[in-house]
């Protein structure tokens, strides 16, 4: 599972990333700014990262402040 922290866009961010594929991308819940998405990649981390940077390569999302993570903060 990887989490996209984002306070701004969120049905945007969902959207982009559920079009995604390989890997592929699936919104599961939303707890407050985070953004919860299960992947079909086999390594969770390398999932972020590429989740992040194809965000970020996006002009209308390149000037959000957003946070990829795999894990929830206790």
């Amino acid at each position: 599972m990887i989490i996209v922290l984002s306070p701004l866009m969120q049905q945007q961010i969902i959207d982009f990333l559920e079009a995604q594929s390989d890997p592929s991308f699936k919104f599961e819940k939303k707890k407050g700014i985070e953004l919860y998405f299960t992947t079909d990649a086999a390594d969770a981390k390398a999932a972020a990262d590429i989740a992040k940077q194809r965000i970020k390569s996006q002009p209308t999302f390149s000037p959000l402040l957003i946070k990829v993570r795999t894990e929830e903060y206790l």
